[in-house]
């Protein structure tokens, strides 16, 4: 029987722990999130945000023995499926935390089966002794018919994956859905963003105790970052999986850059390589835990990791040209969130409120936190940046800087436009270009107004100043 051991957790070929749990499968992630969307959308139930992997093999999706009645789905050994609610003592293993909420006050039973009680018969059936047999028939049908179409991205409960299995799942949805949200206008995000602060290739180098460091620049998109580096460098290493992105950073070749192909999660550089990693606004595209593993294994002791990332909006002196941004911004999230859940073209269309439920944890400082996003994208909070580098033990010291951004050299030259600077940031963003890509206008996605709204602003004001970001650094020093 072979073994590997992955963050201290020993995996065994048959698919067992060290501490003797059972590893769930990608299947049976996907039935639950295809179970919880349907019985959500058709029964009102808002699931509780918890799960857990019991030592008997089975696993429970929203069951918490603090809230009496609350339904929950259970997936047994042989891939039994059933549903319930809690009202006795249950021990609860491997808390964490799920997406979720609770049908008021109504009990649920159901089980989903065939002769074997199995999802993968030939003739499953959706059992209840508590649903009204119309609501089960329609329940029942559209469970079925969605998976004929193909089960969903599985529910985050990516833990209870063996690390193969989590490797293979970012391979093939997380990040191919990530890549494709920049695949298409390498030159326009080219153009636009923003270069890192100046003064900070000096202050990492002064961190990495290096003179000229070694530094590997993971998710370096269209080089941007990666000829910012070369500047303070002895060499640096551009680390891209976007082909698009990648080939119009080798177009701009400069002294002491180069690049490969890669991801946060398998960079395929060796052991202890680098005096310094930087992320430029990428970590919150990249799986933390394997990233951070990976980001450990090629610093060398005592190496910096360096987290970059910019304030949004961009800092323009002129508050109508932002409060544009933050409108658009908002409509474009409420949008993702409605295409990804499948809204038809009349619904994705409709007038967004403020109290849309993709905008109950907006936020422009971290857009990415509990972010709804079509085509299998994901993307993990930037204010958890911090928080997760210091809980992976792979640091001795973290801390945050925060700096001015510098003007573009032509900006502060004088002679560029600043309103359509401002609007090219806009289209640079991968969100816009994802919604155009699934054959949305602008004026469905609210663009039309903002560029009328931006030009009327920087119109009206008699000098306006070069357009600047802010900047944010998590920094850690590898163990």
């Amino acid at each position: 029987m072979g073994e590997g051991t992955v963050g201290g957790v020993t995996e065994r070929d048959d698919g067992v722990d060290n501490d003797g749990y059972r590893f769930a499968t990608v299947e049976q992630l996907r039935i639950v999130a295809l179970l919880q969307t349907v019985l959500g959308e058709m029964l009102g139930i808002r699931w509780l945000a918890n799960g857990e992997r019991c030592r008997d093999g089975s696993f429970r999706f929203g069951h918490d023995e603090d809230v009496p009645g609350a339904p929950f789905l259970t997936l047994d050994p042989w891939g039994h499926i059933g549903g319930g609610t809690y009202d006795g003592d249950i021990e609860s293993l491997d808390r964490y935390e799920l997406v979720g909420a609770v049908r008021d006050g109504s009990p649920l039973h159901l089980l989903l089966d065939d002769e074997t009680s199995s999802l993968g018969g030939r003739d499953p059936q959706l059992r209840s002794t508590t649903l009204p047999a119309d609501e089960l028939a329609a329940v029942s049908a559209e469970l079925f018919r969605r998976w004929r179409e193909g089960l969903p991205a599985p529910v985050d409960a990516t833990w209870m994956l063996s690390a193969r299995d989590r490797a293979a799942l970012a391979a093939t949805t997380v990040d191919r859905g990530n890549l494709d949200r920049f695949s298409g206008f390498a030159d326009l995000y080219d153009a636009h963003r923003p270069s890192a602060p100046s003064r900070l290739g000096g202050l990492l180098a002064a961190y990495a105790n290096v003179a000229r460091p070694a530094v590997v620049d993971i998710g370096s998109g269209t080089g941007l970052s990666t000829r910012w580096i070369a500047g303070w460098a002895d060499h640096v290493i551009g680390i891209e999986p976007n082909d698009d992105m990648r080939a119009q950073a080798e177009q701009r070749a400069v002294p002491r850059a180069s690049y490969g192909a890669g991801t946060g999660q398998a960079t395929g550089l060796p052991d202890a390589s680098a005096d310094v990693v930087t992320v430029v606004q990428a970590m919150h595209w990249m799986d933390p835990v394997p990233t951070l593993a990976e980001i450990a294994r090629v610093l060398r002791p005592g190496g910096v990791l360096a987290v970059i990332d910019a304030d949004w909006p961009p800092v323009t002196g002129i508050p109508d040209a932002e409060l544009a941004w933050v409108v658009a911004h908002r409509r474009i999230r409420v949008l993702e969130a409605r295409l990804a859940g499948g809204a038809s073209a009349e619904v994705l269309r409709r007038p967004i409120v403020d109290d849309d439920p993709a905008l109950a944890d907006d936020d422009l400082r971290d857009p990415h936190r509990n972010r709804v996003m079509p085509g299998g994208g994901r993307s993990w909070s930037k204010r958890e940046h911090l928080d997760r580098m210091r809980g992976s033990g792979h640091f001795t010291f973290t801390r945050e800087l925060v700096l001015d951004g510098d003007a573009a050299v032509d900006e502060a030259a004088g002679g560029v436009d600043l309103a359509e600077r401002f609007i090219g940031l806009m289209r640079s963003q991968g969100s816009y270009q994802a919604l155009r890509s699934a054959g949305l206008t602008d004026d469905d996605i609210g663009v039309t107004d903002f560029d009328r709204e931006v030009r009327a602003a920087y119109a009206s004001t008699a000098s306006p100043p070069p357009i600047t970001f802010g900047w944010r650094v998590q920094l850690g020093i590898r163990a």
